[in-house]
């Protein structure tokens, strides 16, 4: 057996690797490439051919040495060079992922759109001249990854702190977390392009807009009732397209435009009709070539929770006409809120009306972070002494029947601390002087033991740990009897 396969059998089941990968290091001499060389070109050669570890990041450099039965710096070092070549990003604190924008070998074609871009409302009109650039393959793969990391920060107590050493709000912690991560794919150019709103009014502010009452919004079916009722309560027309296989009938979304004037689309990676529909890249397509003909905005609606175990649309977005709209759990049910991917003007106006609402919703999810690491940790405790109650309860009945059985009775209850030791004949109370300060005994039940008369009834506690001591009374009081 080589020193290689020695080496990964001794390899604990906890730092096993997440990545379908059976590597062997060439260690002779003869070998032109070092070690660090032979990492580096394994990694490429893997993603070349499409075999990506899970949630695209790479085995820690702990878990990567072991595995390889290396030093730790010779993994650094291998992937800090795919860092400097593009194909790997780090996250501080997270760790090295993949970078599937360098990863993919074929990229669809961008869509060109040269045509004058539509007002935002009727005070001002929308123009930027740089693209947006956002791709939604990651985003629906990596929302557990920021799901979990952030949450984890937050119940943890561990935000960072902003240049003037003060603890920064969860919403800024979000939003320097989620802007990091998507410029680090080169899903947007600049954090000007993203935003975070409240979950329960973020469709609705885009939809306020994009778009003014009496306009006419295209959507697939009248099903997605959460969609039909938002349009119908802002006065906004919904125009039913009907679906298919790949989504949308784009068809039929072009006979629409012919007829009046839509101002807006809603896609969605499901579609809600009689027959759900899985969107297609070439619809997506399809939809984004019309926009630029008939100038209606795109909001991409990302609402699915199960998203990311289905097919990945994988869309290459270069136009100013997209919004994308995530109203996914990020987070956690206590932390809901939207995420909004679009052109500066746009996301801008939405930050600046956002800003109050905010500012409750930080104040809100700090509480309700605070409660849940209240209660975990009152769990916790709650379950710990249930263990341990339900274990030395055997030890009281073991010494309990041994030295008092004859002349009492023990009651364990099914909940709380304290078991209750009831005499048959009452006890002279100079017995218990000496032993009553003991805390085997529960001193606040055995307050109002009257010294200067028989004592029938004692308290006694399940939390003992000195089971000798515990012993040595029961003997003292047998004796006494």
């Amino acid at each position: 057996m080589t020193y290689s396969a020695q080496h990964k059998m001794t390899i604990k089941s906890k730092d096993k690797l997440n990545w379908n990968i059976n590597w062997r290091i060439n260690r002779s001499n003869k070998c032109k490439l070092t070690i660090t060389q032979q990492i580096v070109v394994k990694i490429r050669s893997e993603v070349k051919r499409g075999n990506f570890p899970d949630d695209l990041q790479l085995p820690s450099i702990l878990k990567m040495a072991k595995y390889l039965g290396v030093d730790r710096g010779v993994v650094s070092r291998s992937y800090l060079s795919l860092v400097k070549l593009g194909l790997l990003y780090s996250i501080p604190s997270v760790g090295y992922f993949i970078n599937e924008v360098m990863a993919k070998v074929e990229e669809p074609d961008p869509v060109e759109c040269e045509e004058e871009l539509l007002p935002i409302n009727e005070r001002s009109e929308y123009r930027d001249d740089q693209k947006l650039t956002l791709n939604t393959l990651v985003l629906g793969r990596k929302v557990r990854r920021l799901r979990h990391d952030a949450y984890a920060a937050v119940v943890n107590e561990q935000l960072p702190k902003s240049k003037a050493d003060r603890e920064i709000s969860f919403s800024d912690f979000i939003f320097q977390y989620a802007s990091g991560y998507l410029k680090g794919h080169k899903y947007i150019q600049r954090s000007s392009q993203l935003c975070i709103l409240p979950e329960s009014v973020t469709l609705m502010k885009v939809l306020k807009y994009v778009t003014k009452p009496g306009d006419q919004v295209g959507i697939v079916s009248s099903s997605d009732t959460k969609i039909t009722n938002l349009l119908s309560e802002h006065l906004r027309i919904p125009i039913f397209t009907g679906g298919s296989r790949e989504g949308m009938r784009v068809d039929h979304l072009k006979k629409c435009c012919e007829q009046s004037e839509i101002k807006a689309v809603i896609v969605k990676h499901h579609d809600d009709g009689p027959f759900p529909s899985q969107l297609t890249e070439s619809c997506y397509q399809e939809i984004l070539a019309l926009s630029s003909v008939y100038k209606f905005w795109v909001i991409f609606l990302d609402d699915d929770p199960l998203y990311y175990h289905g097919h990945h649309l994988n869309p290459a977005i270069d136009t100013d006409r997209v919004v994308y709209v995530c109203l996914r759990q990020f987070i956690h049910e206590y932390y809901n809120f939207g995420l909004v991917c679009g052109p500066s003007k746009l996301v801008r106006i939405l930050r600046e009306e956002a800003e109050p609402m905010m500012d409750d919703w930080d104040d809100y999810s700090e509480r309700r972070s605070f409660f849940k690491h209240a209660m975990e940790q009152l769990e916790k405790e709650i379950r710990h002494i249930q263990q341990t109650r339900n274990g030395n309860q055997k030890h009281l009945k073991v010494a309990f029947e041994k030295y008092l059985g004859s002349m009492a009775e023990l009651t364990v209850p099914e909940l709380g601390q304290f078991a209750t030791i009831t005499f048959k004949t009452p006890i002279d109370p100079g017995i218990l002087t000496s032993v009553c300060q003991s805390p085997v005994f529960n001193k606040r039940s055995n307050l109002n033991l009257k010294f200067n008369e028989p004592i029938q009834v004692i308290s006694i506690s399940l939390m003992i740990k000195d089971w000798g001591a515990v012993k040595a009374i029961f003997k003292e009081i047998s004796r006494g009897c």
